[in-house]
């Protein structure tokens, strides 16, 4: 197998550090069954030039060739690099930073947005004969939620680079199957760094690729890297022009519209309606979701409520005696009772000799002020202090504000008159009029 993608060489970039972590994932990728590797380093254009690159690479690659000697692996290496997108590199040497003697110049892209011009620089790199090779296209949002650039970057001549370990991850996993169904992934890799954070997994993704897409689909994938790192012709498939997934809108604005495209799944996976996940269907879903669940506050904050209103309510009240009688009781009857002029027994004897009972008729002065009706019983009990607090406050007398008549203010008789010899007040002077001044603002105010 081959290893078209990796950062083996000790201290170029952030990927091996030293030469013992470089020997070590040389180890692991030839456990793996890689036989050949191509190092690519980062390279940007922005922050070194390709002759100081260039020369930096050669000392690493020099340092770990001499570390190799007497280690029991054997591989064919080529010097390549990593470079990252840029408008300008077609007024570069592009050259020498393709993969040892060949045309492939492995490409990266910005992971947080979609660069400008990418169509155009790569027209002019195929103008000069270089290749594109666009790596780990799993890390791009823009391709995942519209394949139709990749699509048209395939098209155009480029071709795409996977990592190995993106296929044992669930949610990338079937997402590339797709993009290899369609015919837009043509090379896996291992975009190795450190044997911690991301080791080298070429084995598990071969496998992974024969578990879900057959061994003759694998067994092409890992072809094309061992036919692209001797500078042959790929076995490419056939390419079908994909559609945007259900879950995206594609994040160019301009590409609204739905592509044709026949929609693929995987040997023995069964698509269910939410896994298509519709951009308006989702929305819907969701604000569907956010009223139930307000609906659903809302009934168990009543329910609470009324729960804790009922806790202040004994279950079973006492009950009333069987002579006792339902009677309408004004303020000042009230008064009277909680003032002991009067008994419960006198005002059920007054109700029973009207012959009304508790619909006992009132003058309209009376009848148009507030009254509480209730059982005798329920107003012994609030005289003893045995009723809660909850039922307490539903029999007891209305405020003192509604109850008592406004008196008015009583006027002063015999008031003291003001003595003689004052002085009745006169307007002010201006400041402006001299002593002698009869104006008629000035005249005494006449009381």
């Amino acid at each position: 197998m081959t290893d078209l993608h990796c950062h083996i060489l000790p201290g170029m970039d952030d990927g091996a550090k030293d030469t013992a972590v470089s020997l070590e994932l040389l180890r692991r990728e030839y456990e793996d069954g890689v036989r050949n590797i191509a190092f690519t380093s980062h390279f940007n254009s922005e922050r070194t030039t390709v002759e100081a690159f260039t020369v930096k690479r050669q000392a690493a690659f020099e340092q770990l060739t001499a570390a190799l000697e007497g280690q029991p692996m054997q591989f064919d290496f080529k010097l390549g690099a990593e470079v990252f997108f840029s408008p300008g590199l077609c007024e570069l040497d592009t050259r020498a930073l393709c993969m040892g003697d060949t045309a492939y110049l492995l490409l990266e892209f910005p992971t947080t947005h979609k660069p400008h011009f990418i169509r155009q620089t790569l027209y002019n790199l195929q103008q000069q004969g270089i290749v594109p090779l666009i790596a780990h296209i799993e890390r791009y949002p823009y391709v995942l939620e519209d394949p139709t650039l990749l699509y048209d970057w395939v098209a155009a001549g480029a071709y795409a680079q996977i990592n190995a370990g993106a296929l044992l991850e669930p949610k990338l996993c079937k997402k590339l199957c797709k993009f290899i169904q369609w015919g837009l992934v043509h090379v896996i890799s291992t975009d190795t760094h450190s044997p911690d954070k991301r080791p080298p997994r070429m084995a598990q993704g071969v496998q992974q690729l024969e578990k879900l897409l057959g061994k003759e689909t694998a067994a092409r994938i890992v072809r094309n890297g061992d036919e692209l790192f001797h500078d042959q012709e790929l076995d490419a498939a056939t390419l079908h022009q994909p559609k945007k997934f259900f879950w995206a809108c594609g994040s160019d604005p301009k590409v609204r519209r739905k592509l044709p495209g026949q929609k693929i799944t995987l040997p023995g996976q069964r698509i269910f309606w939410y896994e298509k996940k519709n951009k308006v269907l989702k929305i819907v879903l969701i604000v569907l979701g956010a009223l139930v669940a307000l609906l659903a506050a809302a009934v168990l904050g009543v329910l609470f409520y009324l729960h804790s209103m009922a806790a202040g309510i004994p279950e079973t009240l006492p009950d009333a005696p069987a002579d006792s009688t339902q009677v309408t009781l004004t303020d000042d009857e009230i008064d009277k009772l909680l003032s002991g002029e009067i008994t419960l027994e006198e005002l059920a004897d007054e109700a029973a000799a009207s012959g009304s009972g508790g619909n006992r008729r009132h003058p309209p002065a009376l009848r148009s002020r507030r009254q509480v009706r209730f059982l005798p019983r329920q107003v012994l009990l609030l005289l003893r202090g045995a009723l809660p607090p909850g039922r307490r406050a539903a029999v007891q007398r209305p405020p003192a504000s509604r109850r008592l008549p406004v008196q008015p203010i009583p006027v002063q008789k015999n008031r003291r008159p003001p003595p003689a010899n004052r002085r009745p007040a006169t307007r002010p002077r201006s400041r402006h009029c001299c002593g002698s001044c009869t104006a008629s603002r000035h005249a005494p105010r006449q009381s």
